[in-house]
């Protein structure tokens, strides 16, 4: 192995382990913002299960993990919303929809961002580990 090739070596593998990092990191993020996608799908569909219900109305409501609250409701057409930092607005059930859609919209596209990323960096990481290869394969030779 001549010492150029030891040089190149190395820069490949630091490389490949910089990117293998930067695929972990990038699927850790992936997984944060689906996780939110389905807490934000699941609300938004709660909400949808109110409309058209009137005040005084009993309803089964599925708090996760298949398990259901038999309830009344108070006030169907209002909805309190955590907005962050433990504030919280009252907000009328057609605008919390609208404001929940948004939030997903906005949460897919962040998510398809990620994704890009990950294909970019895995397309990156094979090209590393295909040179490394060769590498191997040329001081073999």
């Amino acid at each position: 192995m001549t010492e150029d090739q030891q040089k190149l070596l190395q820069k490949l593998y630091a490389q490949q382990k910089a990117t293998e990092s930067g695929i972990e990191i990038v699927q850790e993020r992936m997984e944060l913002v689906q996780a939110s996608l389905n807490s934000h799908r699941r609300g938004l569909g709660v909400l949808q299960e109110f409309e058209g219900k009137k005040e005084g109305e009993k309803m089964l409501i599925n708090v996760g993990g298949n398990l259901f609250i038999d309830v009344q409701l108070a006030s169907p057409d209002r909805v309190t919303r955590d907005i962050g930092s433990g504030v919280r607005v009252i907000q009328k059930l057609e605008d919390a929809k609208k404001s929940v859609e948004e939030t997903i919209a906005s949460l897919e596209q962040h998510y398809a961002q990620l994704a890009q990323q990950n294909e970019t960096i895995s397309n990156q990481a094979a090209d590393i580990g295909r040179r490394l290869n060769d590498l191997v394969k040329q001081m073999q030779g």
